[in-house]
């Protein structure tokens, strides 16, 4: 890419859809054909607040540092970020069942491929090519190489005349792990020489312009594409179809392989059991929130649950007066259009699919590590609690069986291009067998993968089903890992129920397209249910009528989101604290809202009948404006509502309704951001602080939240170390050196990574204790921090992990916490729930806590906010140091 123009379209058009802890990575050249990378990262922008995109190959590139001692060469910041980014790349090479059972069924292969071309005397060509799509770090390219040539050394002693060599193609189409792969390569000696070796293409296998040819192994053989013997990938992710394995591998079959080659993976198998959410177990849910379950707390938000928590806001995109009822939850979806797939050609397009540890949700005892509990105690720091408090979440996920899993799907990826289903999807028709009455909520899947006859690697839920699949391969092999999880498939129509009762059977509909898998449920035997069928295709089981039905899919708010705003806890906690302020300033006082989506903003208009409300958005503004105007007939007579997108750094008084603000708001929630609430507690806090520099915000004003706490606490964490941590047996990953790869990738230790707890086992170590505080106030306005904070441990266990979370103080009347120094009361809107993703960093090197630990070791941490250091990474926005501590 030369012209500047392209370049700058190109980066325009990747930061859109870009998200926090992504990298956009672009390279570029200049007429000389001299190539260089740009690496963008997003950093919070300590000056105004907001997001900036900064140049992490040229910042390194400037501070031209080794990493260690043995590292003299600069580092390639772009491997670094990818693998930051794509966080199935390390659990997947320490999944040492999945990387045995490849190199089983590549040995398996290519002993075959040997023996049938040694074999055949018509056979002049001398060459077995071998198609690798998706390079990674080279691992399965290298394992196909080594086999094969094994496979030729054994051959030729029985044929000594015959000669073969062995070329082996890999496709990888990120530029950064094409580096990577290479680099792996070349440190097993496996690059190519004498015509033979592996060759890294950085493309697509689907690239027109791609083909196999021996050129890139010999500069004097022929140009003329070439087609493989064999064909290896694993081009997979938790819903089986996503990362785009049926179109690669239908393209392979058309233009790459003979037509009796040999495809690895073989085929692979979608197993299916029909779910009831769990009802949402909270003392404080009301009438309001008494349909919400473990499946339909992820649909979002619930609209009556949310406009009697938040004091009457409609949550909608449409008025609450186009609704047939009042109290109906029609259109639950946040600004769904309604689309009729009896007119549509996407087959699988419906629904909702959320990765998911099913063990979690199936099973009880996995709830004994909730975060919920135990970690909004303070343990002393500042508050204590003022009254009985309760601690327990506002959702609980959870899931029951109603029926033994069954397969759904079959996908053939090994008997050629006839056995693939067309690019527009198939659907089937599969009876189960009800074994629980219930309401069938949602479908959980998982899948199998057949690599050959003989090796089956598995998805499914570990010790956690009531029935196993009675017709699926007994040789699979299950087991827990992070990188390939279950899926849950949420029904994206109209929500009626979908009763069933023990004993029925009812037929459910599994389609598929080139990209996702959907479901949808089609009986006599479903009570109160729709007349609703999925268009039918290729499926000649069973005659099925096809009826038009609507979908409502939400294009405006993830899942993790929807779970977000269905935490009625945490509307409520943020409701009081809003009226409290306008209480305290009266509803003239200016209101500014600083977080995405113009919440707070809506609620202090509604509920709190404030008059003049601005609410700056980030990224939202259309929907915050619809949401008000449409949804709630904002603004009221005689009073000002606004929502203004603008960068921070170029609001100015005139855009704040009523002067300076009075009043701050914010969830505090950010689109870009979500997920990451360390950096959304930051920015918020840098938001504050600028539009004070400027005069926008009152020296007086007040803020909900008043601030935050940032928090942590030592945790056993098996599963997460086992995952995320060094690769390989000494380096060694099924017998190919990795050094490269930890080099690159062994770095937990140094950043975070955000995960939804609730879903993981761990075991709690430490006392919680506080890192830092945030004040978003007056004159205390500032980040408290670089102090060595201190928390005994409790339990005996490896020390494997810091667990970090955000706990958001907002004041209120009826506050269930005191602040000693100053006797206001407050609520806690906390991060350690289960509707919020929690921060887990890895400690550098794991240690026992013993009995004797308990009494006399401590572990001490420090924390770093709001420092710049040239040193540090470009994208640095805290740190952590940590110690234990043996008292005398």
């Amino acid at each position: 890419m030369t012209s500047e123009q392209d370049v700058q379209t190109t980066i325009h058009e990747a930061l859109q859809s870009a998200r926090f802890n992504e990298a956009v990575i672009v390279s570029v050249s200049d007429n000389n054909d001299n190539s260089r990378e740009i690496v963008l990262v997003a950093c919070l922008d300590r000056e105004h607040g907001g997001i900036v995109w900064r140049d992490a190959a040229a910042a390194a590139a400037a501070i031209n540092k080794p990493i260690d001692d043995n590292t003299p060469d600069q580092d390639d910041v772009g491997i670094v970020r990818h693998l930051r980014t794509k966080l199935w790349a390390v659990p997947m090479l320490n999944d040492h069942i999945r990387n045995e059972m490849y190199n089983r069924s590549v040995r398996n292969a290519c002993r075959a491929v040997v023996q049938k071309r040694m074999h055949d005397p018509d056979d002049v060509d001398g060459v077995i090519r071998i198609l690798d799509i998706g390079s990674g770090t080279g691992l399965i390219a290298m394992m196909a190489l080594k086999h094969c040539q094994d496979a030729i050394v054994d051959a030729r002693k029985s044929q000594p005349e015959k000669q073969m060599k062995v070329q082996v193609t890999s496709c990888e189409m990120a530029s950064a792990m094409s580096r990577l792969a290479r680099k792996t390569i070349h440190e097993n000696e496996s690059s190519h020489h004498e015509e033979c070796g592996i060759v890294i293409v950085e493309s697509h296998s689907t690239d027109k312009d791609f083909v196999i040819k021996d050129s890139r192994f010999n500069s004097d053989a022929s140009e003329h594409p070439q087609k493989a013997d064999i064909c290896t990938s694993e081009l997979l992710d938790s819903t089986l179809l996503g990362e785009g394995v049926l179109p690669s591998l239908r393209d392979a079959w058309e233009r790459h392989l003979k037509p009796d080659a040999t495809v690895l993976p073989k085929s692979a198998r979608v197993v299916a059991v029909l779910v009831e959410g769990c009802p949402v177990a909270n003392k404080q849910m009301n009438s309001h929130d008494s349909g919400m379950n473990g499946v339909t707390a992820f649909y979002g938000p619930q609209l009556k649950s949310f406009k009697h928590n938040s004091g009457g806001v409609w949550l909608a995109t449409t008025p609450q007066s186009s609704h047939s009822n009042e109290t109906s939850d029609d259109g639950v979806l946040l600004g769904a259009q309604c689309h009729d797939t009896s007119i549509s050609d996407n087959t699988a397009a419906a629904g909702i699919r959320i990765p998911v540890h099913a063990e979690a949700i199936l099973n009880s005892q996995h709830r004994d590590t909730s975060l919920a509990d135990p970690l909004q105690e303070y343990d002393g720091y500042y508050l204590a609690d003022a009254t009985d408090n309760e601690k327990e979440t506002s959702v609980s996920v959870g899931l029951r069986q109603l029926s033994s899993p069954k397969t759904v799907l079959t996908l053939d990826f090994a008997s050629g291009l006839n056995a693939f289903p067309p690019p527009s999807g198939q659907s089937v028709s599969t009876e189960f067998n009800i074994t629980t009455s219930g309401s069938i909520d949602g479908v959980l899947f998982w899948w199998e993968l057949d690599l050959d006859e003989s090796n089956t690697y598995s998805t499914e839920p570990t010790d956690c089903l009531e029935n196993e699949p009675s017709d699926t391969m007994s040789c699979k092999i299950n087991h827990w890992q992070d990188h390939w999880q279950q899926c849950l498939f949420l029904f994206g129509d109209d929500h009626q129920s979908r009763e069933v009762e023990k004993g029925c059977s009812i037929h459910v509909i599994a389609s598929n397209d080139d990209f996702s898998i959907s479901f949808d449920v089609a009986d006599d035997n479903v009570i109160n249910s729709r007349l609703a069928i999925r268009r039918k295709l290729n499926d000649t089981s069973t005659s099925l009528s096809v009826n038009s039905k609507h979908q409502y899919i939400n294009t405006h708010i993830s899942h993790a989101r929807a779970l977000q705003l269905n935490d009625s806890k945490r509307t409520a906690i943020l409701r009081d604290s809003i009226l409290h302020a306008i209480d305290k300033k009266g509803t003239n006082a200016s209101v500014l809202d600083l977080s995405d989506m113009g919440i707070c903003a809506i609620i202090a208009a509604v509920a709190g009948k404030a008059k003049c409300v601005t609410s700056l958005e980030s990224g939202m503004a259309t929907l915050a404006a619809t949401i008000s105007q449409l949804g709630n007939g904002l603004p009221y007579n005689e009073s000002i509502f606004q929502v203004i997108q603008a960068l921070s750094e170029n609001v100015t008084i005139d855009y704040i309704a009523g002067g300076p603000a009075e009043i701050v708001l914010a969830e505090p929630y950010y689109q870009l951001l979500e997920g990451y609430h360390i950096q959304e507690a930051l920015n918020y806090y840098y938001l504050i602080k600028s539009f004070k520099t400027r005069g926008l915000i009152s020296e007086t004003a007040v803020s909900v939240p008043s601030f935050a706490c940032i928090m942590g606490c030592v945790v056993e964490f098996k599963d997460f170390t086992d995952a995320y941590g060094s690769v390989g047996d000494k380096n060694a990953v099924s017998g190919f050196q990795h050094t490269a790869v930890n080099h690159y990738g062994n770095r937990y230790h140094t950043y975070d990574v955000s995960l939804p707890l609730w879903q993981y086992k761990f075991k709690r170590l430490s006392h919680p204790f506080c890192i830092a505080e945030v004040m978003y106030e007056g004159m205390a306005l500032g980040i408290k921090d670089d102090y060595w904070a201190s928390a005994k441990f409790e339990k005996t266990g490896n020390a494997d992990a810091v667990i970090f979370w955000v706990d958001y103080l907002c004041r209120s009347s009826s506050g269930t916490h005191t602040q000693t120094s100053t006797n206001d009361r407050f609520n806690v809107i906390s991060t350690a729930s289960s509707t919020h993703r929690q921060m887990v960093r890895k400690l550098s090197k794991s240690k026992l806590i013993s009995e004797s630990d308990l009494q006399n070791v401590k572990f001490t941490c420090r924390s770093k906010f709001d420092k710049e250091d040239d040193n540090d990474s470009v994208d640095q926005d805290h740190s952590f140091s940590y110690k234990f501590v043996r008292e005398s």
